[in-house]
């Protein structure tokens, strides 16, 4: 008989976030309003004849640079219209949004030929559920997580030797053969969802040399923002075989048990722990890093590793460090050191961090997080969170708080525009509703019931019941 036991987790990021999910954004999908992008889709625009055709002239008359530049000018001037398109916002670091500014519809480069360079400023957008627009962190990448530890250690346990033909071979050799005894195929672990609000911004993602510091590349990315405690949640089963031995095709059948949970949680701690050890003792290069931030986690470390918590490191630029078996002799980065020569050594050169557009300090590493396991909830992290934790840029004022028009189809088309971006701020949502039902008594019935009609449309949350309260006063006779 086979038993699936759920053990509940909550994860909490420390360090920014980015798990790739191959989409961007960038200034045809996006909005500037105050601190915020707004993404729009044009499709659901309501966009006037003389606009629409504008837009359709310039796409298929100026195909090239000079083209991109007046559309980009055209969405410039025309946000207030294009605003009606928002489906999500989207908070942005101060200097890079200053960068958009700048940049925007203007012509900051050209190429050798005297012809404009038109920056499409892209943001790589991280993993989010399509219904909610929400981030998650996918099972797939924590359990990534766990088996590379698990793997580190059995291979050290083991004293596997590097093979000819790489890392399969030795997975093969610490496995024992294949899937069938592979343990953690008895593993299963749930996305980490969220119901929180205001998770994610948009950040610049730097890399740097280890030794030097100088930034070699760059990209503009959405982050999930660190120290909002126990963010995502889900649950971890164990696959139960009660005793069968797998099914190994050719070779004697053995006994596989998912690894015990007491020596998983040590095993990814202890994997984890000196990897963030190795590269602080790195960052103490680098004058970006945000010192503060190093210490006060080198310190929560201290008690996590006392507890039923596991450090984790998860999603794009974490280094190969953090994605491979952690003996030297095994591990096998491919590292760039000329135009066209690369070599394979146990180390990589250089960090991705994560901070503000051209700004000289307050970085931090990607991709760490810990995960609690069962009902036990870490006060230690609880007050690291609250220490840390930052407002997020462009909240809760993420719909901007103007006076409500007078007129009653001037104000349904106001709120109508502000609803648009549908933030994940209920609060600033519900705000603004409120706003124009408190002026919405004195309007015409028929009016009033198209403001109950509009509302009808959106959810607010834990506000809901208190509009549509709200609603069924005023559109009583």
């Amino acid at each position: 008989m086979t038993f699936m036991i759920p053990i509940p987790y909550r994860l909490t990021p420390i360090s920014p976030i980015h798990i790739g999910c191959g989409e961007e954004v960038n200034w045809a999908s996006t909005l500037i309003d105050g601190q915020n992008l707004l993404l729009i889709d044009l499709m659901k625009a309501e966009l006037p004849t003389n606009l629409a055709r504008k837009i359709i002239d310039i796409s298929l008359k100026s195909t090239n640079e000079r083209g991109l530049l007046q559309l980009q000018q055209l969405f410039r001037d025309n946000q207030a219209i294009l605003k009606t398109a928002a489906y999500d916002a989207i908070p942005v670091r101060p200097k890079l949004l200053q960068e958009f500014k700048n940049k925007l519809g203007r012509n900051v480069q050209r190429n050798n030929k005297n012809a404009p360079i038109i920056n499409k400023l892209d943001i790589a957008r991280t993993a989010y559920a399509s219904l909610t627009h929400s981030p998650y962190i996918p099972g797939s990448s924590l359990k990534g997580a766990l088996r590379t530890a698990w793997l580190a250690d059995k291979a050290k346990r083991q004293h596997v030797k590097p093979g000819n033909q790489g890392n399969e071979l030795d997975e093969k050799k610490i496995l024992g053969g294949s899937f069938a005894t592979d343990p953690f195929r008895l593993i299963h672990i749930e996305d980490g969802m969220t119901t929180a609000e205001n998770l994610t911004e948009a950040a610049w993602a730097s890399n740097c040399n280890r030794e030097s510091g100088k930034e070699k590349i760059s990209n503009r990315v959405e982050v999930i923002r660190p120290c909002a405690y126990a963010a995502f949640s889900g649950s971890l089963r164990r696959r139960d075989l009660g005793g069968r031995p797998a099914k190994n095709h050719n070779r004697e059948a053995q006994p596989v048990n998912a690894p015990p949970l007491r020596d998983l949680v040590n095993t990814v701690n202890n994997y984890h722990l000196k990897l963030f050890e190795e590269q602080a003792r790195q960052w103490q290069n680098l004058k970006q890093i945000d010192r503060t931030w190093v210490e006060k986690t080198q310190r929560l470390l201290e008690e996590v590793n006392r507890q039923n918590c596991m450090l984790v490191r998860l999603g794009k630029y974490g280094t190969a460090e953090g994605k491979t078996v952690s003996d030297d002799m095994l591990r096998q980065v491919k590292v760039k050191v000329g135009k066209k020569e690369y070599k394979k050594q146990s180390h990589g050169t250089t960090f991705w961090l994560a901070g503000d557009y051209q700004a000289q300090s307050g970085f931090l590493p990607f991709g760490w997080a810990i995960l609690e396991i069962g009902d036990y909830r870490s006060k230690v992290l609880q007050d690291y969170c609250e220490t840390l934790g930052k407002k997020a840029p462009g909240t809760p004022s993420a719909m901007p708080k103007d006076p409500v028009p007078k007129d009653p189809q001037k104000a349904l088309q106001w709120l109508k525009a502000k609803l648009g971006p549908a933030t994940r701020n209920k609060e600033a949502q519900a705000d603004l509703v409120i706003q124009v039902i408190s002026s919405a008594g004195s309007w015409p019935i028929d009016d009033r019931y198209e403001l109950s009609d509009l509302l009808a449309d959106y959810n607010f949350g834990k506000f809901h019941q208190d509009i549509d309260d709200l609603l069924e006063e005023i559109c009583e006779e």
